[in-house]
């Protein structure tokens, strides 16, 4: 087969998705022209769980049970004893299989990799130039983590999601983790730390029936980090089910990303998920004047306890927002005054009065892209009407009803700058029946259809 053939062949999803990633890097070795052309696949992805199972390296479980919560308990080899014999030689070939094989990454996977924890501090001298980290739904310890960060040299972006961090009894030292200059992207929340006994020879790991009895949460701790550029928070709390400590958990975590960004005024994107919104915390968001791209979580209960005293000036150079607002719309026009220069707006609700939600988002003057997300369909007869918009370019309406799509009607002035127009579907909902160009739209514009997805390009 032709070195053309070979090269259209390599770009093809179907192929990279047939091979594992062993597999992909043993046929990289056959010729220099494979190992180029497979580079790019190589490096885009390390999935660290997946390499070792299909290497069969030890594992350091014993046992794991389920407690009367469905809870897993786990009981690992002591990872503060040294190494016995088959962890040591299994140690020993994964450095050597890496090495041997080339193998090196721009990004690290380490997701649900509970019991070979005793190789991650491996992972400095082999990834050398690593870029990225995620490490999600993991068990680690905290000083293996604390490792990782202090020696990836060259970490630009981490995710750090849903982890349990344990830390040993006689571990003196604070729970602060020293961040890397160099870091640009951070993601972080739902993280808390256990302590452990290292006196035997393993050790248990689980959670106890009442939670905050034995966890501390993770603390963002208001260090700056003077190349980070993009924040994502989510609170990292431990629900025991107590409503009573709803206010006070709210607080602490709006105090806690309130001192973090006080410290990090360089931030440009910000993502807030599933935490708490108040007055400070908005008047701290508006004080970033780097900020371009601002994510927000429901804000229903921020508006009705803040509403009259929301007075904070425009804020000119937010370009992106997106938010969810169930039900109370009245906030977009106030959105509208507060953002002048948003260009491109995601917008959740729950229902849709399509003339009354089109015209408040019409104040945003500027605005080149907007993606509509309906939850619930109330009513169906809608008219789109765009006439309002002076600058829109795009428009995009998800919901999960296709019955709700044909019922709508449009209305496009004939000067409308607005070039695509999709209609989409949340995925397992619902698909669309092959369409028919409306008559009106025949002469314009151009329709491409998929199952899920139904998009109007305007073409003259």
């Amino acid at each position: 087969m032709s070195t053309l053939y070979w090269k259209n062949i390599f770009k093809l999803p179907e192929f990279k998705q047939y091979f594992s990633n062993t597999e992909i890097i043993q046929l990289s070795t056959a010729c220099k022209y494979f190992r180029t052309s497979l580079n790019s696949t190589i490096l885009k992805n390390f999935n660290f769980n997946l390499y070792i199972k299909e290497n069969c390296y030890s594992s350091c479980l014993i046992s794991e049970e389920v407690d009367n919560y469905q809870n897993n308990i786990y009981r690992l080899i002591n990872i503060y004893k040294p190494l016995n014999d088959d962890l040591l030689e299994s140690k020993n070939r994964f450095k050597s299989e890496l090495y041997m094989t080339g193998y090196y990454s721009d990004r690290i996977i380490l997701n649900y990799t509970n019991d070979y924890y005793y190789l991650f501090s491996e992972i400095p001298s082999l990834f050398k130039n690593l870029r990225s980290l995620v490490i999600t739904r993991n068990i680690i310890m905290l000083d293996t983590l604390k490792y990782l960060l202090d020696n990836l040299n060259c970490l630009e972006d981490l995710e750090l999601i849903d982890n349990k961090l344990y830390k040993h009894d006689q571990d003196l030292n604070g729970n602060s983790i020293n961040w890397p200059t160099t870091l640009k992207k951070l993601k972080i929340g739902s993280n808390i730390i256990g302590h452990v006994s290292e006196g035997g020879d393993s050790i248990v790991l689980c959670p106890s029936a009442q939670p905050n009895g034995d966890f501390t949460r993770l603390r963002l701790l208001p260090v700056n980090i003077p190349n980070l550029v993009s924040l994502y928070y989510r609170s990292s709390f431990y629900d025991d089910d107590n409503d009573d400590d709803d206010d006070e958990d709210d607080e602490y975590n709006c105090n806690e990303l309130i001192e973090f960004l006080n410290v990090n005024h360089n931030i440009v994107k910000l993502y807030i998920g599933d935490s708490a919104i108040n007055l400070a915390l908005i008047n701290t968001i508006y004080s970033l004047q780097n900020l371009m791209h601002l994510e927000l979580p429901s804000i229903e209960r921020f508006l009705f306890s803040y509403m009259e005293y929301f007075n904070s000036p425009a804020h000119a150079n937010l370009r992106s927002l997106k938010l969810t607002l169930y039900e109370d719309l009245h906030f977009l026009g106030i959105l509208a005054t507060q953002f002048p220069n948003l260009a491109y707006l995601t917008l959740g609700t729950m229902q849709l009065q399509s003339n009354n939600l089109l015209a408040k988002v019409s104040k945003f003057q500027k605005l080149k892209n907007f993606k509509l997300h309906v939850y619930l369909t109330m009513t169906e007869g809608h008219e789109l009407n765009f006439e309002s918009f002076l600058n829109l370019k795009s428009f995009e309406l998800i919901s999960d009803s296709k019955s709700f799509y044909e019922s709508i009607k449009w209305k496009l002035p004939s000067c409308s700058k607005l070039r695509l127009i999709k209609f989409s579907l949340f995925e397992n909902y619902d698909e669309f029946n092959t369409p028919k160009l409306i008559p009106e739209l025949k002469e314009n514009w151009k329709l491409v259809y998929f199952t899920h997805k139904l998009s109007y390009y305007k073409i003259n």
